[in-house]
């Protein structure tokens, strides 16, 4: 996901993000599980605001060191 620099500030992030959440219950799913790179702060905020917690690293994810990967209970 991305919103480009001049469009932050205004929550569009987190619109789609609860968009993709409601959608994912809408089909019936428990959870949500997504990754991120350790260098995208923006990104992190989002997410811990959100109430995405960190989980273990998953597949190919493991060996890549700063890969991030969080989950939360719908």
């Amino acid at each position: 996901m991305y919103v480009s620099p001049e469009a932050r500030g205004q929550r569009i992030g987190e619109k789609i993000l609860t968009e993709l959440e409601n959608w994912s219950k809408e089909l019936g799913n428990t959870k949500c599980i997504l990754f991120m790179g350790s260098r995208q702060p923006e990104a992190s905020k989002l997410y811990k605001r959100n109430k995405y917690n960190l989980i273990e690293k998953y597949g190919k994810l493991k060996d890549i060191p700063d890969s991030i990967c969080l989950a939360k209970d719908l």
